[in-house]
């Protein structure tokens, strides 16, 4: 009876593996988004090449959190 039950998990667990035709394993595919905050003055009196550079720093430490969608 054992055998018999490990033998059904491990066909169940089989099944459960995402595949395409090919039998090759799917991407794992999620939305992992974070919102940038543009308002409040937080860009008045700094020019574009600072404001740039401070985007581009957030953006980089999202990217390195494995961030994959910006909302503004």
């Amino acid at each position: 009876m054992r055998k018999l039950l490990l033998s059904l998990l491990l066909a169940l667990s089989l099944v459960a593996i995402p595949c395409d035709s090919n039998g090759q394993q799917q991407p794992k595919r999620e939305f992992r988004g974070a919102w940038m905050q543009c308002v409040n003055g937080m860009y008045l009196g700094k020019s574009s090449a600072e404001v740039r550079s401070m985007l581009t720093e957030h953006l980089n430490a999202l990217q390195r959190a494995h961030i994959n969608a910006v909302m503004f």
